[in-house]
Order: structure tokens, then sequence, then C-alpha cells
């Protein structure tokens, strides 16, 4: 899993995508915790559309798209 570090300061985690909605296990965040964005490592673009702007679920970021994106890797941006 994921670890996010210091609090109030703009924290970094690699994921992995899923094959359609759900929950990605992402330690060290609270609920409210905003993500500041999620980059494709691949191709480096900005790919937050595809997932929540604000954790809702402590330990968790939720891709919010429904596309299969489980062949991607991302960095989740987070700052809590």
């Amino acid at each position: 899993m994921a670890q996010i570090g210091s609090r109030g300061q703009p924290q970094h985690a690699l994921i992995k995508g899923l094959n359609g909605k759900g929950a990605i296990p992402l330690g060290g965040v609270t609920v409210g915790h905003s993500v500041i964005d999620v980059r494709n490592v691949a191709t480096t673009g900005s790919e937050a559309s595809s997932f929540e702007t604000t954790i809702s679920i402590a330990g968790q970021i939720q891709q919010t798209s429904a596309s299969n994106l489980s062949a991607n890797e991302y960095w989740a941006i987070t700052i809590g």
C-alpha cells in the first residue's frame, strides 16, 4: 500500500489504477485531504479527472472513472 507522510505538506504516492470505479489503498490520508493531482507515470499527463478531488474514506483514494486503468501507475499528490 502506498503511504502518505507529513501533514500539511504536499505528498506523493505511487498507486495503480483499477478496472473500473473503486477504492485504491493509500495509507496516511484522512477524510478531507485534498487530491491536488493524479499524474500518469508513463505519460506524466494529469488524469485527475478519473479520481476523487477530496479523500472521502480514510486510507483510500477513489477511482471515479469506470474506464479500465489497471495497466497504469499514477503519482497521487495530496495535501491535508
